[in-house]
């Protein structure tokens, strides 16, 4: 029996992604496909005629042959299915499609039928060595379709029987989350919510965020733990509690600073006014000034590019600046 308990941390829950394209298609005739539950909890489609695969989002509506309404469950290995949907098919691989609104069982197969594809399964289910870490796929629905990321591995701790039945542990530890370099960026439209994919179902799972502002530290803190649920059998991290969650910390934070006095760090810099005392006017208090250009723009690596009609436009300027104010 393996047992493992996932901690899912992040600084900004908003973890590079894949971005999926759509392919649109005739949603008046539904698509006939072959039914191959595989994994704990997972399915492939396979196209009759076209050998397209496929995942679908299971509706609630799903009937038999005689159109008894029935789970995905009663669903067979080689089983034949219409689809019915928005017609609307993302192109990843394999694809994806979202908007099922009807399957319905057109003709009952036998498992041996879906044979033929168990290369197919292999390569998104193979055959795990029993002390390979489980790991985890973040998902998220965004305005252009489904995005999803593989999340970083940090410490853990992993227990899990060999192949001859041995009880084997492994441990590791690892910096804080903060001040790892390489974090998933996910770019998320307002509050949504996060559902984790494993690859083995963990017993529990904990979900922490830390504000971008902890960026760097060692010693971030406990963070904040946000909500984990289970929806329609996958575990979801609840995106209204990730952002109170996120919010009260940073309450919290700037309460416990506030009458803190920060050192300020030492530098180089020269004032302007000493230096350029000599060089500047003092403005005449009865007019206006005029702010003809300004700005400093240059820093290391990039210098602004003067060109000499530039430099004719603003001496113009500055002979007509000076006549107005000897005037």
């Amino acid at each position: 029996m393996k047992k493992w308990k996932c901690f899912l941390t992040a600084i900004v829950i908003a973890a590079g992604s894949m971005l999926v394209g759509c392919q649109g298609f005739s949603s008046a005739k539904p698509i006939e496909a072959m039914y191959i539950p595989a994994g704990e909890d997972g399915h492939l489609m396979v196209g009759e005629g076209t050998g397209n695969v496929f995942t679908v989002t299971m509706p609630e509506n799903i009937q038999d042959k005689t159109g008894k309404k029935i789970s995905e469950d009663d669903l067979n290995r080689g089983d034949i299915v219409a689809i019915y949907g928005d017609g609307i098919m993302l192109e990843s691989y394999p694809g994806q499609y979202p908007g099922v609104t009807k399957i319905k069982v057109v003709k009952e197969g036998k498992a041996s039928d879906a044979d033929q594809y168990q290369d197919i399964l292999d390569e998104f289910w193979p055959e795990k060595d029993p002390g390979e870490l489980p790991y985890l796929n973040v998902g998220y629905r965004a305005s252009y379709g489904e995005v999803s990321a593989s999340a970083m591995q940090g410490g853990y701790s992993w227990s899990y029987a060999d192949k001859d039945g041995v009880e084997q542990n492994e441990t590791a530890d690892s910096v804080a989350v903060t001040q790892w370099t390489e974090l998933p960026a996910m770019n998320v439209d307002g509050t949504t919510d996060m559902e984790l994919y494993f690859d083995t179902k963990p017993e529990k799972v904990t979900a922490t965020a830390f504000p971008a502002e902890l960026s760097g530290e060692s010693d971030p803190g406990a963070g904040a733990e946000a909500e984990v649920e289970e929806k329609d059998g996958n575990l979801v991290v609840n995106g209204r509690t990730i952002k109170e969650a996120l919010t009260n910390l940073e309450q919290e934070i700037h309460e416990k600073n506030k009458d803190n006095n920060m050192p300020m760090r030492i530098n180089n810099n020269m004032e302007a006014e000493s230096i350029l005392r000599d060089k500047v006017r003092q403005l005449p208090e009865n007019k206006v000034p005029i702010v003809i250009a300004g700005g400093s723009f240059n820093k290391k690596g990039r210098n602004t590019k003067v060109e000499k009609a530039g430099c004719e436009i603003l001496e113009k300027f500055i002979k007509i600046g000076v006549d107005i104010y000897e005037e």
